[in-house]
C-alpha cells in the first residue's frame, strides 16, 4: 500500500515536471535577433561568470542571440581581460560605448 502511494506520487511529480518543462520551453525567447547588453564598469568582477552563463544558454539552445559587452572600464588590465574573455566566446561581442548605437541598428 505504501509502495503504491510512493509510486503514484513520483508519477504525478514526473508528469508535473514534463508539463513545467514544455510550458517553460514555449515561453522562452528563442529569437536569433535577441541582443542582450552588459555594461562593464571599472572593478566589475562578474564578467566571466556572465559570459559563461550566456554561452551555456546559447549552447544548450535555451536562448539564442548575442551578448554585447560595452566596455566602459577605465583600467587597461580590465580591457585586456574583457577582450580575452569575450574573444573566447562565440556568441559574445565586445564593443566601446560609441559603437553601441550602430551595433543595435545593425541587429534590428
Amino acid at each position: 500500500m505504501v509502495l503504491q502511494v510512493i509510486v503514484c506520487a513520483l508519477a504525478a511529480a514526473g508528469v508535473l515536471l514534463i508539463v513545467w518543462c514544455v510550458i517553460g520551453r514555449m515561453l522562452l525567447p528563442v529569437d536569433k535577433r535577441l541582443v542582450s547588453v552588459y555594461v562593464l564598469r571599472s572593478g566589475d568582477i562578474s564578467l566571466e561568470q556572465t559570459v559563461r552563463a550566456f554561452e551555456w544558454l546559447c549552447e544548450s539552445n535555451l536562448m539564442a542571440g548575442t551578448l554585447l559587452v560595452v566596455d566602459c572600464a577605465d583600467d587597461v588590465p580590465q580591457h585586456e581581460l574583457a577582450a580575452e574573455i569575450c574573444g573566447s566566446a562565440s556568441c559574445v561581442q565586445l564593443c566601446r560605448p560609441d559603437e553601441l548605437p550602430e551595433l543595435l541598428k545593425l541587429e534590428s
